[in-house]
């Protein structure tokens, strides 16, 4: 198993029982999804009000907060399609010389979403200055690909970035199914992450 996160610092399986026992306990913040196969900490939505029907807002667990070991493998890559890698290629040959935003709508048309606050980064007070948040403009694709959603943010003034996501797909059948095993084919385990 790799390293559930990028800033892990191991991939040994928990193994004191404490997020099963308490995903068990009602009174619990711990709740298990089992089409993810995950653990979450489960709090009230700070927006559940008339405009927010959920009422629930969850934070995924990556790791035992009682002895640090990796919470099990999440199936939350099989909700998006994998991205070949030569539709990788096709697309960012697409993409070359797309460097604006007025490229993308002369090169690509209209997205499919234009969002001017679709990227919010937060930065925290560094040497006394006040933290800032800064947004920028996203431009999304949906009808370039079968499989990707092609993501064009907008820094202002140093150019757009591109990014290729798999689309969503959802979990199907038996992969629904609490503690079954998805099936993948020997092509989709060979290909690298996108």
């Amino acid at each position: 198993m790799a390293k559930p996160t990028f800033v892990s610092v191991t991939e040994q399986l928990c193994a004191c029982q404490y997020l099963a026992d308490a995903a068990a306990d009602p009174q619990s913040p711990i709740v298990f999804d089992p089409k993810l196969n995950g653990y979450n900490f489960e709090y009230p939505d700070p927006c559940s009000d008339e405009r927010c029907a959920a009422g629930k807002a969850s934070l995924r667990i990556y790791h035992c907060p009682f002895c640090g070991g990796a919470a099990p493998k999440s199936k939350r890559d099989l909700l998006f399609a994998v991205i070949s890698p030569e539709e990788q290629r096709r697309l960012n040959q697409l993409l070359t010389g797309i460097n604006s935003v007025e490229d993308a709508y002369r090169v690509l048309g209209t997205p499919d979403h234009d969002d001017p606050h679709g990227l919010t980064v937060k930065q925290p007070e560094r040497e006394g200055t006040a933290p800032t948040r800064k947004t920028d403009r996203s431009l999304t694709y949906s009808q370039l690909s079968e499989t990707a959603e092609v993501i064009l943010t907008d820094y202002c003034p140093d150019g757009v970035h591109v990014a290729l996501q798999g689309k969503y797909v959802g979990l199907s059948g038996a992969e629904a199914e609490p503690g079954a095993v998805p099936e993948r084919t020997a092509s989709e385990e060979s290909e690298p992450n996108s």
